[in-house]
């Protein structure tokens, strides 16, 4: 495995580190990097596994019934497009709120519900 640039190039074999080439240009290449952070994103990529996740099944959907499930039509769409517009007017509203109460936005406290100003 290797780090993002090349920079650092690691290889593993049972759990334990085998192999470690670091390319002759390393030092043009880091830019503001430092060599320490090439072999790190290089050793975590290295640890890096993918599960071994079984098939699903395919479930057939011959056997359910449909039957109480609405039409699709114009009105149902309609209902559809009020129920998501609602829904992106108050993520926007959120992002607002979010955007008014920053971490830098909040007075200081000192002790226990003192702020700066009450102190002094």
């Amino acid at each position: 495995m290797s780090d993002g640039r090349g920079i650092v190039r690691v290889w593993v074999e049972d759990c334990r580190l085998s192999r470690v080439r670091v390319s002759p240009q390393w030092h043009a290449k880091l830019g503001r990097r430092s060599l320490a952070d090439c072999f790190t994103q290089a050793l975590a990529f290295a640890h890096i596994g993918v599960a071994d996740v079984p098939m699903r099944e395919d479930v057939g959907h011959g056997d359910m019934d449909f039957s109480q499930l609405p039409p699709c039509d114009a009105r149902a769409l309609a209902a559809f497009r009020s129920v998501f517009a609602e829904v992106e007017e108050r993520w926007g509203e959120a992002l607002v709120r979010h955007e008014e109460h920053t971490p830098g936005s909040a007075p200081a406290t000192l002790g226990k519900y003192r702020t700066p100003a009450a102190s002094a």
